[in-house]
């Protein structure tokens, strides 16, 4: 059981600290429950199957698929009460399961700024609420822009070391070429 709710903590991207927090206990027992030092108890199985969504099968046994599968999830609950479409639904889908945090946090930012202009633009002026509209958009597409030169970089260093790393594999085959001439060459000239 221990390797399954790992897995399932992996598989939702939290971290020991975040999972634990949301079932109620402390991060040092749900890391004992992931090392196999201790068996979580049935309250907190159910806890984590209620949460999540889990299989109670599966969390316990392997049995099954690791979710269950209804239409009666949060995000559908959500649509639900609030009308929402199927373009208003995705967008929601996409937010929660599937940005990073600080992507969220870069829409949540321009959400944030948006609502802000409105409610204190008593005289609707739609070039105001536009421009502002245009910045965050230039900030949002900035950030991600930011983060793309950072992969980029991080993808110029490792090939820049794998090149290293070949260049001096290269040149350490040149000398022991050399030095086996060379050795070649003054066994014969002892001979």
């Amino acid at each position: 059981m221990n390797e399954r709710l790992k897995q399932l903590r992996k598989s939702l991207s939290y971290t020991q600290e975040e999972f634990s927090k949301r079932i109620g206990i402390k991060r040092n027992t749900l890391a004992n429950y992931e090392i196999g030092r201790n068996e979580p108890i049935d309250a907190v199985l159910f806890s984590i199957c209620r949460e999540f969504n889990v299989n109670e099968e599966w969390l316990r046994d392997g049995t099954g698929e690791m979710f269950i599968e209804t239409d009666n999830t949060v995000i559908d609950q959500f649509v639900t009460e609030y009308d929402l479409n199927e373009i208003e639904k995705k967008m929601l889908e996409v937010y929660v399961k599937k940005l990073t945090k600080n992507q969220r946090s870069t829409i949540t930012t321009y959400f944030k700024t948006l609502a802000m202009e409105i409610l204190n633009n008593d005289n609707d002026n739609d070039n105001d609420i536009a421009a502002t509209q245009e910045s965050l958009v230039a900030e949002c597409k900035s950030a991600y822009s930011a983060k793309d030169d950072e992969l980029s970089a991080t993808q110029e260093d490792y090939i820049n070391n794998e090149v290293e790393e070949y260049r001096l594999a290269l040149e350490a085959q040149a000398k022991a070429q050399k030095l086996e001439a060379l050795n070649s060459i003054k066994s014969k000239n002892m001979a």
